[in-house]
């Protein structure tokens, strides 16, 4: 039997209710963690409600008691709920529980099943619904395997890249740093590769004192047997590696006829050249784990603007390349790369305000951009989120690329 004071206090939920509960698995909703049976038993004491929401029916009358037990109950001390408790007059002084649900976008059909998280009104959870999936989905070879528990666990977390481990170059500022932040964020293990020491170091320490693991390696990515000491050291700190990000670049602003045959060939080592010897260090741990390459390239890449030459053309051939890769080497690894436009990095550093200002204005958006807009796309493109996602090439430039003046 259930206490007069658990039956008291149904009668007040019912009673601030415009649903009633018929069986004992809808019972148990009322009140969450109650005994099913108990819960049902309490309702059908209250006498007939009205139909359930989901089900139609109606909480029935008890019978009578009939046989040689039947007695009349002896009286029970008056209870003193929180409320006042009269069933046949629901309180209005505030809105009915569907109401609640409504307004907290909780409507009939999550609460039918379709929504795994609490009703934010009720706190309730709704229970799964038992669909059976038609046969071979997610299984069919020409849509690849479905995402494994792991790595469902992983993103539900908000870990994407927990478990992983990623080389970011030219990670000691702007771009790359807030690329290294972004992914060791996410759970990654992250090498920091760059020729900046000083900054990389203090970075990769910043890194570690909120808990997260990155470390430092000097790299000067147009130099191929620095790429080999840079996967040695990295396999020795995380092991394989699953994301390779490779940002680095140099630029110097001049015509073309002005550039030297050195100043020519370092912006197109350090710029294009560098991805090469990224592949040639990485790709087989990437094969391995099926992971991605993610290269920074510019909208340099898509139009000319005075003093870029060298620049320009490295970019634009990395974009080309990119798209290469990913042909060379799919399906194990995707290639992708993002095309950033005016970002405001330590690279503006001494530009003239009004020279910012002119850059702003040429955008969509009307403004610079920041290192983290370009990390949230790098990390986007490098996560299981993109996993059908390959040979492309990402423009986060505020709509500068399509933006013109013009009359």
């Amino acid at each position: 039997m259930v206490p007069p004071e658990a039956a008291a206090e149904l009668a007040h939920l019912v009673a601030r209710s415009d649903v009633v509960f018929a069986g004992p698995e809808e019972a148990s909703l009322v009140v969450p963690g109650a005994e099913p049976a108990a819960m049902a038993e309490a309702l059908l004491r209250l006498g007939p409600g009205r139909p359930c929401s989901s089900s139609g029916r109606a909480a029935p009358s008890p019978p009578p008691p009939t046989g040689p037990s039947a007695r009349t109950p002896s009286p029970s001390p008056p209870s003193t709920p929180s409320g006042p408790v009269t069933p046949s007059s629901p309180d209005t002084s505030r809105p009915s529980s569907t109401a609640r649900r409504r307004a907290s976008g909780c409507g009939p059909a999550p609460c039918a099943g379709r929504s795994p998280s609490p009703c934010a009104a009720t706190g309730r959870t709704c229970p799964p619904r038992r669909t059976r999936p038609p046969p071979g989905r997610g299984r069919h070879p020409l849509t690849g395997p479905p995402l494994s528990p792991e790595k469902h666990a992983q993103e539900h977390r908000h870990e994407p890249f927990h478990g992983r481990t990623a080389v970011v170059t030219g990670a000691s500022s702007g771009i790359g740093a807030a690329v290294a932040v972004r992914l060791a964020s996410e759970g990654a293990s992250v090498v920091l590769a760059d020729i900046a020491e000083e900054a990389g170091t203090d970075l990769a320490e910043r890194i570690r004192v909120d808990g997260r693991h990155a470390a430092f390696v000097r790299c000067d990515v147009s130099e191929e047997k620095d790429w080999d000491a840079l996967r040695d050291r990295t396999h020795a700190l995380f092991g394989p590696v699953d994301v390779v990000h490779s940002n680095a670049f140099t630029h110097r602003d001049a015509a073309a006829h002005e550039l030297t045959a050195a100043d020519w060939n370092r912006e197109l080592s350090v710029n294009l050249t560098a991805v090469y010897f990224a592949v040639r260090a990485f790709v087989e741990d990437l094969r391995a784990v099926r992971g991605s390459f993610v290269a920074t390239s510019s909208v340099h890449a898509l139009f000319g603007l005075p003093g870029y030459p060298a620049y320009a053309a490295a970019k634009g051939g990395m974009c080309a390349l990119v798209r290469q890769l990913a042909v060379e080497y799919g399906p194990e690894v995707r290639f992708n790369s993002v095309l950033p436009g005016p970002i405001l990095t330590e690279t503006w550093d001494g530009v003239p305000e009004d020279d910012l200002e002119l850059s702003a204005r040429a955008t969509a958006l009307t403004r610079l951009g920041r290192p983290e807009e370009v990390a949230a796309a790098v990390a986007f493109l490098a996560s299981e989120e993109a996993s059908y996602v390959t040979g492309t090439s990402l423009t986060v430039d505020g709509g500068w690329t399509v933006k013109k003046e013009s009359k």
